[in-house]
C-alpha cells in the first residue's frame, strides 16, 4: 500500500542523476537530445584521458596545500576569505 500526499517532492540533482543511470543507453541519449532541444543545457562525457586525470590530481594537491595553510576551519570560511562572501 502506498501513502500519497499532496506535497511535491523535490528531487536532488544526485537522485535525478542516479535515476538516469538506470535507463537503457538509448533512453539516456533520447533524454540528452530532449534537454538540448529545450534549453542550453547539455550533457557531456567526462574527459578520462591520462592527461586530464594527471591535471586533476595536480589541482587537487594545490587545493589541499592551500587549505592546509588557511587560517580558517572550514571550506566555506576559506572560500569567503578568498573570494568574498558569496561564492
Amino acid at each position: 500500500m502506498t501513502t500519497l500526499t499532496k506535497e511535491k517532492r523535490k528531487l536532488t540533482f544526485q537522485q535525478i542523476l542516479e535515476a538516469t543511470w538506470e535507463l537503457p543507453f538509448s533512453e539516456q541519449r533520447r533524454l540528452r537530445d530532449e534537454l538540448t532541444r529545450f534549453s542550453q543545457t547539455y550533457l557531456a562525457q567526462p574527459n578520462a584521458s591520462a592527461d586530464a586525470i594527471r591535471r586533476g590530481r595536480n589541482l587537487l594537491e594545490k587545493v589541499r596545500a592551500e587549505l592546509k595553510v588557511a587560517s580558517t576551519d572550514s571550506l566555506d570560511e576559506t572560500m569567503a576569505s578568498l573570494r568574498g562572501r558569496l561564492w
